[in-house]
């Protein structure tokens, strides 16, 4: 199975731009991922537990619900502290942003593309396109999407 993982690949189109990218041995992929998180969490940053939990600690203000808008605002501090990792949501969200789309693409070409530079990607990937790219590499990896 993980051998077939391995042997997965297929060609992403940017713009005038072709490549190939493909799955990685397990060990990479899950390192892969970790990398994708702590970007994740970089670009959005500390502030975003804050932001994600205010509407609801201000709704829960707005009906009466004073203790329980406290709670939520103190239950992302040690989230803050301890520097949490984002979600596995908020690292899904990420990697569809274009510099996501450029980061996976490059860490999927390093071998079939060993002179290309992430920032090169990253030049051919925008707001536009991010979309398309994405699903171009999960139908790549995974020709049955």
């Amino acid at each position: 199975m993980s051998e077939q993982l391995a042997a997965a690949q297929g060609v992403v189109t940017i713009g005038p731009a072709s490549f190939v990218v493909k799955a990685l041995p397990f060990e990479e992929e899950v390192s892969l991922r970790a990398l994708m998180r702590a970007k994740a969490r970089d670009a959005w940053g500390p502030g975003s537990f804050y932001a994600q939990v205010m509407p609801a600690a201000k709704f829960a203000r707005e009906n009466g619900e004073h203790r329980d808008a406290d709670l939520m605002v103190q239950a992302v501090a040690p989230l803050i502290a301890m520097r949490a990792g984002a979600s596995e949501d908020a690292t899904d969200v990420w990697r569809r942003t274009p510099d996501g789309v450029a980061f996976e693409v490059y860490h999927r070409t390093r071998d079939t593309h060993p002179d290309c530079t992430l920032q090169e990607i990253r030049a051919v990937v925008n707001e536009v396109n991010a979309g398309s790219v994405f699903a171009q590499v999960a139908r790549a990896l995974d020709p049955g999407k």
